[in-house]
């Protein structure tokens, strides 16, 4: 795991190459501080920071090879020795164990093929001096992260937005496009960064840029894969060979030259790997949880416990301190770079931390709640589904009407108003189209009254309609999808990746290899969650493996109290922030819409703890960059 940086410029001299890739490269050191180098060509430049994980001597970047090439590469090629194996039977030389050289010596031997080859987390860039060709490519599932910009013909990139923004001819200017997306959501989606000029690279895709010109294109999608695999019931024989693929994932992902752990929660995902791991595990396996005991905000302690009891694990808890976050949450929101509103990042961050004190690379259960249907919400859904079918369509649209109606004399703001307004959606839209916009922060409130002046030419972009909704024709399956393609990207992904590599420490996710999703996602949801139950495949299968209290629990997730803290110790800071002078005149948000919000927060009339984090998170993020 590891920082990358670039430049290519037909007409700059190395003096400025240099230059911009110790600019570009700066801001990515807590990305690897085990080691910092940097390449310097003809038209390109290329930096790279490292994190030392396998072959901690031979394995510095970037790397090179005779032929003209070179790799700046963040994140891991899981199958690389198999991959070693099959280059040296065409010919190919190695002088190091590392999989950075198998990944550039397949490049060169396969081109763009070597995509379909790999197993892994991966964001990489490889200069092709001879054809003055530059290549970038990103892993399918999106879990390393690369951004990008244009400036004239020239294109920059780097792991983190920080990186390019310390390029002083960068374009920062804001891009409010997806800020009403993310008002809903806590997050940028897809390729939006909230910048005008800088873009994110999207999973499973590659780009390339040559005589000034770029190229890109998808190597896989999610969408796609799933028409093409289809999806059915569940039988035994399938099931044996998601957990068989689970198993091997495992394998494949504890190789390494340092210390490797668990991140321990109490839910059953995290309990999947544990108890898989320890079937082969040739020593003690260290799991890592984190909980606020003593302050009662919320603690899978007991829970976790119970797990690294039942497999002998050298377990580690961290009773943390709120006084901790507290002191945290303006840097490490700050970090993200974008708006980027997700208060679990708080915690993730306080358990890398901890955990980086005693290893090196974790394991993490992201990815199960998105393929086996782990949220509370997929059942609301079902709900949805089952009101909306118990009525004949003319029914559904007088109802809606009737109830709509009555919506718009009592105003969406009353209690009763906001009830008639749901009934109404639940029999004018389709399930999956209600679904999506219930996933809003909004609670409530409209978009439409929250916007300023600059904000509501932006509110009917087609875009954001296309990104709430997915294929209607798909049921809930289409939803999890959905969500593995954009939230688990987008949100969660993203979330893990910035605040595990700020404690320089790497999370790899077994749940989430390319070969476990694709058969996780040929499962119908039926047999995913039932009217009262969610993940019921895993729960009935791993039911002897786990202790009773984590096969039955529920998803708890890292729940701070934020509706508490913004009326405690984050008040000041709100009110500061929000009702200042330079927010009101700011035109993106209207002044009174977001003082009554906090008003009514403030004095406990109704909680608006997520909309007015991102409001928090966006606004000080304009602050920066919003001249």
């Amino acid at each position: 795991m590891c920082g990358i940086c670039g430049i290519v410029d037909r007409n700059a001299q190395l003096e400025h190459l240099e230059r911009a890739i110790a600019a570009l490269s700066q801001p990515l050191q807590h990305r690897g501080p085990d080691g910092h180098g940097q390449w310097i060509g003809e038209s390109c430049g290329l930096g790279h920071r490292r994190l030392a994980i396998l072959d901690l001597a031979g394995g510095a970047q970037p790397m090179t090879d005779p032929r003209g090439f070179v790799l700046s590469f963040n994140g891991e090629i899981y199958n690389f020795a198999e991959l070693r194996e099959e280059l040296i039977s065409v010919g190919e030389i190695f002088e190091t164990r590392s999989d950075s050289e198998v990944l550039l010596k397949a490049y060169i031997r396969w081109g763009e093929g070597c995509l379909e080859k790999l197993n892994g987390m991966f964001a990489f860039a490889i200069w092709d001096t001879t054809r003055q060709r530059l290549f970038l490519a990103r892993d399918p599932i999106g879990i390393k992260t690369l951004y990008y910009t244009r400036l004239g013909e020239c294109l920059a990139f780097a792991s983190e937005i920080k990186g390019l923004l310390a390029l002083a001819e960068v374009d920062r200017r804001p891009d409010l496009r997806m800020i009403p997306f993310y008002l809903g959501s806590g997050y940028m989606p897809r390729q939006h960064t909230g910048f005008r000029e800088i873009h994110q690279l999207l999973p499973g895709h590659w780009l390339t840029w040559s005589e000034g010109q770029v190229r890109s294109g998808c190597y896989w999608d999610v969408g796609a894969k799933a028409a093409e695999r289809g999806v059915r019931r569940c039988r035994a024989e399938d099931m044996e060979e998601l957990v068989a693929l689970i198993r091997d994932a495992l394998r494949l992902q504890v190789v390494a030259d340092v210390p490797v752990g668990v991140f321990l929660s109490g839910g059953i995902d995290s309990g999947i790997v544990t108890a898989l791991l320890a079937e082969t595990a040739s020593g003690s396996i260290k799991t890592f949880t984190v909980g606020f005991q003593k302050s009662g905000i919320f603690d899978e302690g007991r829970v976790a416990a119970s797990v690294a009891e039942r497999f002998g694990t050298e377990h580690h808890a961290l009773d943390a301190d709120p006084k901790d976050l507290l002191s945290h949450w303006e840097r490490l929101f700050d970090h993200f770079d974008l708006p980027f509103a997700d208060d679990s990042a708080l915690p993730t961050f306080l358990i890398s931390r901890f955990a980086r004190d005693r290893v090196k690379v974790i394991l993490s259960g992201d990815g199960g709640d998105e393929q086996w249907g782990g949220y509370q919400s997929y059942r609301r859904y079902l709900q949805l589904s089952k009101a909306h079918g118990a009525l004949p369509p003319m029914l559904r649209r007088l109802v809606a009407g009737a109830a709509g109606g009555a919506t718009r004399l009592m105003g969406s703001r009353s209690r009763l108003g906001r009830r008639l307004g749901f009934a109404a959606g639940v029999f004018r839209q389709t399930p999956e189209r209600l679904y999506m916009g219930l996933q809003k922060h909004m609670n409530g409130v409209t978009m439409r009254d929250l916007a300023g002046d600059r904000l509501r030419p932006h509110l009917a972009d087609p875009e954001i309609a296309q990104l709430m909704s997915s294929d209607h024709a798909g049921g809930l399956d289409a939803v999890m999808r959905h969500d593995v393609g954009l939230f688990m990207v987008d949100d969660v992904l993203r979330k893990v990746d910035m605040m595990s590599m700020l404690a320089s420490l790497e999370v790899r996710v077994p749940l989430l290899d390319l070969r476990v999703v694709e058969k996780s996602l040929a499962i119908s949801w039926r047999d995913k969650i039932s009217a009262t139950q969610t993940k019921t495949l895993m729960r009935t299968y791993f039911a002897d493996r786990l202790p009773k209290d984590v096969v039955e629990g529920r998803k708890k997730g890292f729940a701070i109290p934020l509706d508490e803290w913004l009326r405690g110790p984050l008040r000041q800071s709100l009110e500061d922030t929000l009702l200042g002078e330079r927010a009101r005149q700011r035109g993106v948000l209207r002044a009174k819409e977001v003082a009554r919000l906090v008003s009514e927060h403030s004095k406990g009339v109704r909680s608006h703890g997520k909309l007015l984090l991102d409001l928090l998170v966006l606004e000080r993020w304009l602050c920066r960059h919003d001249a």
